[in-house]
């Protein structure tokens, strides 16, 4: 039996703990800082003709990469 099963009327919210949630919360700002980025190479590369700085491209995958999927990972371990 799951420890933290959800009852009749409980509100899930409840179930969490707050590092939990912010770690999922976290995971999507890197997720929407690293899409952002992307968006901007693909603009840069393709709409302006200039090829984007490599910090950028290493930046886009750092935060997708480690950033979102790392933080995901843990949080979602952490819940079950």
């Amino acid at each position: 039996m799951h420890a933290l099963r959800q009852r009749e009327g409980e509100d899930i919210n409840t179930l969490t703990c707050p590092t939990l949630m912010n770690y999922i919360k976290t995971s999507f700002v890197f997720l929407l800082t690293g899409l952002g980025f992307g968006g901007s190479i693909i603009v840069a590369q393709f709409v302006v003709g200039a090829y984007p700085p490599r910090p950028l491209i290493t930046a886009h995958v750092h935060l997708l990469l480690l950033g979102f999927m790392l933080t995901i990972v843990m949080g979602v371990a952490t819940w079950t």
